[in-house]
């Protein structure tokens, strides 16, 4: 072997070691150590907040205007129910994206809907029951949310009346259930003064004024809209236009006879109607619904 070829093997032996003594003296995957006079100064983000859910439940719908008892939103759904057979609905619970739950029963000999239970604040007790016998309604109704049905009203001309009262008793309103001042035997205030009968020119609400009322709060989806009571003497087609999140038009045939008798408006909390007394598709009546019924234009 030549000398320069011994000297190079020598040299790259050399390098090699001093190489490989360096690797043991820092040792494999060791970080340089962060210098302490360095802080980290940056502003620490609060902690993040969630806003509190605002509550989604409606409020109560007063009971008595100027008076009167009214019928409530629940009253329309449930008198919607006359008339129709089990099979239609979702029995154990009818309005199931409502506040208030619906029960319905079709008892043997019934060919539709002939009772009802209600819990109006869904907390599994029942404040209501209803009975259906033909034209009659009746509602007994658990004043302290306890399932002990101590009164009885009957549905005359739109109106909740209480059951036997004279006509010199003023029958008192229904209320809510547990209702503080039943509750603490405080003095009775729901008593009204018995509404008058109907002013000239007003109408009272009859049973399809309940039915038709109950779509107002529907999307038209829910029902068949062409003819939404099916199965009833009188036909309703139903019209949710552009921009509505629900039914705001009806239009209705009493009699299955192709003309339109009647035009309903539904506008925020103003319902108004229009009559063809010809019946002839010219309307001639006009009437808005307040407490008193459907006072004309």
């Amino acid at each position: 072997m030549r000398y320069k070829t011994f000297a190079r093997i020598v040299s790259l032996s050399g390098v090699c070691f001093v190489g490989l003594a360096l690797y043991e003296c820092m040792g494999p995957g060791q970080a340089p150590k962060a210098r302490p006079d360095i802080v980290d100064r940056r502003p620490v983000p609060p902690p993040h907040r969630i806003a509190p859910r605002r509550s989604t439940t409606p409020s109560p719908e007063p009971s008595v205007v100027n008076g009167i008892p009214r019928i409530r939103q629940v009253d329309g759904d449930a008198l919607g129910l006359a008339g129709r057979p089990i099979s239609e609905v979702k029995a154990k619970d009818v309005f199931f994206r409502k506040p208030y739950k619906v029960k319905a029963f079709q008892d043997a000999g019934h060919t539709t809907i002939n009772r009802l239970k209600l819990d109006l604040d869904r907390d599994g007790l029942w404040d209501e029951k209803w009975d259906f016998e033909g034209d009659k309604v009746k509602r007994h109704v658990a004043t302290r949310d306890d399932e002990h049905y101590d009164q009885e009203f009957r549905l005359q001309d739109g109106h909740w009346v209480f059951k036997n009262a004279p006509s010199s008793q003023t029958p008192p309103v229904p209320g809510r259930p547990n209702s503080p001042a039943i509750r603490s035997g405080a003095a009775d205030t729901t008593r009204q003064t018995p509404p008058s009968p109907p002013a000239v020119g007003t109408l009272p609400l009859g049973p399809l004024d309940a039915d038709l009322l109950a779509l107002r709060t529907h999307p038209v989806s829910d029902y068949k809209a062409k003819d939404v009571f099916g199965n009833r003497p009188y036909k309703v087609k139903a019209f949710q236009d552009d921009g509505q999140s629900s039914i705001n038009r009806l239009k209705v045939d009493l009699d299955r006879d192709g003309l339109w008798d009647e035009k309903w408006t539904f506008s925020g909390d103003l319902v108004t109607r229009q009559r063809s007394t010809g019946d002839n598709e010219t309307y001639d009546e006009n009437y808005i619904l307040d407490s008193s019924g459907w006072r004309k234009q």
